[in-house]
């Protein structure tokens, strides 16, 4: 479950996976925070009573999964600061292997400073090498009069495969064009043509979004950084750029370490970071925001220190590879 909370509005999406070949149905049930009136959901066919909304799905298989949005909107304005939370859950269904995944909570606090253009992955974190990616990209027309046309330009990365890539859902009828650009990268233009998209004047009908699909490629190296951000443009405006999102490709014959003890500090840091570790590591390596690797060393004992003064500011990744397996931290430069 993916859900944007902002001062005006609340979109989630929540998408159902089922790893059997034997197709479920059953219901759905999404309850949006009480602080937002229901406004609409995607695919049609819900039943809404007050801040509960109900779907039946049927032929979810593990080749098949589905995705449902709702829709919520206020006027006036969310005060900053207020704690919202969404739920969603389904169905016990015969035969379910495990019951704890069928109930997502988001828990949330509204801020001034939430960009209604942005982007999100799913699942987050570390991934297996092949894995599904679904990102959600979400704008909001911020301006004083209605965007006529919108379109959106997404550069996949490197590590995708751009074969495997399929829209999932919009929140309006939009086309899709796949190019490939200089260096062999594949980029993906998303039409939104003749959409009309008012301003912030009509809340709820502000916003708008697009879903799709891609796979990682197999035979990545544990490690592998898979970027992804976008630029929205409305109409003839400068390009609006999103957030980057990251995943960390980890191939299940290499551990993740997530409870190995590893302290990096300064964090921010200017010149120097110093690097405490336990016994598991022998290589360290540092990585740009784009997953390209700047400088590798050995780690010769449980402290060490990286010279980062050359580099320039900005957001950067730390990877630790050892015997018992890899851990990546993140780290900023000032």
């Amino acid at each position: 479950m993916v859900t944007h909370t902002g001062r005006h509005s609340d979109a989630t999406y929540v998408t159902l996976n089922n790893n059997s070949c034997n197709a479920k149905s059953g219901t759905l049930t999404i309850i949006i925070d009480s602080h937002y009136n229901y406004y609409y959901s995607y695919p049609s066919g819900s039943s809404v009573s007050g801040h509960t909304i109900t779907y039946s799905y049927s032929g979810l298989t593990v080749d098949s999964p589905q995705t449902f949005l709702v829709y919520g909107s206020i006027s006036p304005w969310i005060t900053v600061g207020t704690h919202v939370t969404t739920t969603a859950y389904v169905d016990h269904l015969t035969g379910d292997a495990s019951s704890s995944d069928d109930t997502a909570v988001n828990a949330d606090t509204v801020t001034a400073s939430w960009d209604p253009n942005d982007k999100q992955v799913s699942p987050k974190g570390n991934i297996p090498e092949g894995a599904l990616l679904t990102y959600t990209l979400s704008f909001e027309n911020t301006g004083n009069a209605a965007a006529k046309n919108i379109h959106i330009l997404d550069t996949l990365d490197a590590n995708v495969n751009p074969n495997s890539l399929q829209v999932i859902t919009s929140s309006f009828p939009v086309t899709k064009n796949v190019y490939k650009i200089t260096g062999g990268r594949t980029a993906v233009r998303f039409d939104f043509v003749n959409i009309n998209l008012l301003d912030t004047t009509h809340p709820g009908q502000c916003d708008g979004f697009v879903m799709f699909s891609v796979n990682a490629k197999t035979g990545i190296p544990a490690g592998t950084l898979i970027n992804n951000r976008a630029g929205i443009y409305f109409d003839d405006n400068e390009v609006v750029m999103t957030n980057t999102v990251m995943n960390t490709v980890m191939p299940l014959s290499v551990p993740i370490l997530n409870n190995e003890q590893v302290l990096l500090y300064p964090n921010p840091v200017h010149d120097v970071l110093t690097i405490k570790t336990g016994n598991g590591f022998d290589q360290v390596t540092i990585l740009n925001s784009m997953g390209q690797v700047l400088q590798t060393q050995k780690v010769q004992s449980t402290q060490m220190q990286l010279d980062m003064h050359a580099l320039v500011p900005g957001m950067y990744y730390i990877m630790l590879r050892g015997s018992n397996g890899v851990k990546v931290e993140k780290i900023e430069k000032l």
